[in-house]
């Protein structure tokens, strides 16, 4: 009886996070929309995803700070109901690739990658359709913070500059940037 009632809960809980990133991916297209004229979806990690990673990235030269294996993250992130592997295709390309993980205070955006081909198509909104995506997905459920951990010092400045973050230098663990949702 234990086991029913706890199963229960985690399929309430699957459920809730599924409603919320369904809701938050069509928010974020509408709210993307004036400002981005090209065509594109928002979709989670699936074996046509892993196709397209494994056809397109995986043969590039991919940034030092970048370049994880995303079908391992894939494996080692997908129990929690929570988490989301988002990706974006354009025109039949994976043009990005983020994980977002869910507490329920914080959203995080643990990995963002985005094509290391220089002729994507998305290459300058990649960031701001991920990033409002996540912020769109934590209001849905509940968190009123953003976080990210960037790899570099380029990075933490585009978040602090151009996206309103503020860095964090924790006494333990890695530096990391957040914003208020």
């Amino acid at each position: 009886m234990v086991r029913f009632g706890m199963n229960a809960e985690l399929k309430k809980a699957k459920d809730r996070a599924a409603q919320a990133w369904s809701d938050s991916v069509l928010a974020a297209g509408k709210n993307m929309a004036p400002f981005i004229s090209v065509e594109y979806s928002i979709v989670q990690w699936s074996n046509s995803v892993s196709e397209l990673y494994r056809d397109q990235w995986c043969g590039e030269e991919r940034h030092s700070d970048a370049g994880w294996d995303w079908e391992e993250i894939y494996r080692r992130y997908k129990s929690r109901p929570k988490n989301c592997l988002a990706a974006m295709i354009c025109d039949g390309r994976l043009s990005c690739l983020a994980l977002f993980t869910a507490t329920r205070q914080t959203v995080s955006v643990a990995f963002l990658e985005g094509d290391p081909r220089e002729d994507c198509k998305m290459k300058p909104f990649r960031a701001t359709i991920m990033l409002d995506l996540a912020a769109t997905y934590g209001q849905r459920l509940g968190c009123n913070e953003i976080r990210l951990e960037p790899v570099n010092d380029r990075l933490t400045k585009l978040y602090e500059d151009d996206y309103g973050f503020e860095r964090v230098t924790p006494k333990k663990g890695e530096t990391y940037v957040r914003r208020s949702l």
